[in-house]
This record gives structure tokens, sequence and C-alpha cells, in this order.
């Protein structure tokens, strides 16, 4: 198989990567998967610095897009991957929604909670400041994003354009694809389930396939996956706490984008000391 038909799959935890690679690689069938868990969220890291450094050993950068770019760098280490940048096709990257768009007064307070508790009309917060900031920074990150169709990676002369697209699962990956909306899962839980759903998806590709197709008719049955995307942004309901994924749209992007070459911009000569 080619290596250059590589598909990278970016995603939040090692739950999510346990789960969607093996799926989304059996789905497409004549692609190899590679899946990156950030093993965080990145969408709200410029404001979480230390917080990103500890999980990924980078700082973030103030764009987004160059915080994700520097992140794959790192991941196509040769100590870390057998893969290179050269082997790329196509970027896919996958983030919870986490009731990100849903009305400011829907986020109510409960003391004593460790972490938020998602319900479908609403979310309940200990902190409720910090939530809020990282809904503001998470919303910044989606709208940059979604207006990406590729990420650069320069090896001169040549500097190399691969298509990239982001996706998402509604509330989180548990309920989307392990039908549980509970909020209380340790992360042992989360393996688990992932291990299991992933067995399934993986056994039997069409029930894989089934629940991409019920989860994108739950965006409204979108006409394509900027459309999807119109339906969970909508602010004035509660569409991102919904059970519901446009990841129907891969082999879509799949098949209509590639990955193509331009000439590297020359680097500006450096100008000699003066004695």
């Amino acid at each position: 198989m080619p290596r250059r038909k590589l598909v990278l799959l970016l995603v939040e935890g090692e739950s999510d990567n346990r789960l969607l690679t093996p799926s989304i690689a059996r789905l497409l069938r004549d692609r190899p998967v590679e899946g990156a868990p950030f093993r965080c969220d990145v969408l709200p890291a410029v404001i979480h610095p230390e917080e990103y450094r500890e999980k990924t050993g980078k700082y973030p950068k103030q764009d987004i897009v160059e915080t994700i770019t520097e992140f794959i760098d790192g991941f196509f280490d040769p100590n870390h991957s057998d893969y290179r940048w050269s082997d790329l096709s196509h970027i896919v990257h996958v983030v919870d929604l986490d009731g990100t768009f849903i009305p400011d007064e829907l986020v109510r307070y409960t003391a004593g909670l460790p972490r938020p508790i998602y319900h479908r009309d609403g979310i309940e917060v200990s902190d409720v400041r910090r939530f809020m900031e990282n809904r503001m920074a998470r919303r910044a990150s989606i709208g940059r994003l979604i207006d990406v169709s590729h990420l650069n990676h320069t090896e001169r002369p040549k500097r190399r354009e691969i298509p990239y697209r982001l996706f998402f699962v509604g509330r989180n990956l548990e309920d989307a694809f392990a039908d549980e909306a509970g909020s209380n899962l340790t992360d042992d839980d989360k393996q688990r389930l992932a291990y299991r759903k992933a067995m399934t998806f993986t056994t039997n590709p069409a029930v894989f396939e089934q629940r991409l197709i019920t989860l994108n008719n739950a965006c409204g049955s979108p006409q394509d996956w900027r459309d999807s995307w119109r339906y969970v942004m909508d602010r004035g309901g509660c569409h991102s706490l919904e059970r519901c994924s446009n990841l129907y749209w891969i082999r879509d992007f799949i098949a209509s984008s590639q990955v193509t070459l331009t000439d590297a911009p020359r680097r500006k000569p450096r100008k000699a000391n003066r004695a």
C-alpha cells in the first residue's frame, strides 16, 4: 500500500483514538489511518499554555493553525513515528463540541462539581468563569479552523499543501458512538467503552456506517459538511449538546481533496555583519 495515502486522524484523547482510528481505517479500506491524540483539548490551548505544554511538550502558538502544525511536526519525530509529512494525503481533525454554542444562560452554577455535567438542555459547572473563558476560546478556534482547507509543510524546494478538515461529535465521543450520555465516566471506563465499540465497528463496518448516517441526519439532515456546522453553531438552541456528528462526510473529503505541491518561497539572504 502506498505510504503517501496516509490519513492522519487528530483527536482529543486516547479513548477517541482507540475507537475512531480502527473504525475509520476500516471504513476507508484502501488507506492507512494513523491516530494522533493531543491528550488534551487543543481548542482553548492558547489560554492554558502551561497545561498544554504539560501534555504535549510545546507551548501553544497564538494561531491555532500554527499550534496544530507544530503538534504534527512533533508527532512525526523519528522517535515517535515511522511516517513523515511526505506520506500524508489528508488530515482529519475531530473535536467534541461540549455544548460550546448553547446560550450563555443555559450554563448553570452548581457547587462542588469535579467536572461539568452535560444535559440536553444545559450544563452544570462549579467554575462558571473558567468554563465561559474556555467556551469563548473554543468558539474562536472552531471559527478559524472550519475555514482552513489545508496545512502547509515545506521541504525545499517544494511546499506541500495537505488537505485538512475539522469534524465534530455533538456532545462527546461516548455520547455519539457508545450510547453513554452520562458525565461520570472514568478514563478507564472510557477506554473500555472505546475498545468494545471499536471491536463492533471493525467487525461489522456497516454498523459504523449506519451510525454515521444516523448522527449526520441528527444535524438537521445537512446538505453537506459546511451545512452541518451551521446547524450546531446555531446559538439559539442546544444543538451542540445533541447526539450528532458530521463524520459522515469524511469520504467526501477524501475523494474531493488532494495534496498539491508548490515552489517554496526563497529564503531572504542574511545581511553580513559589519565590523
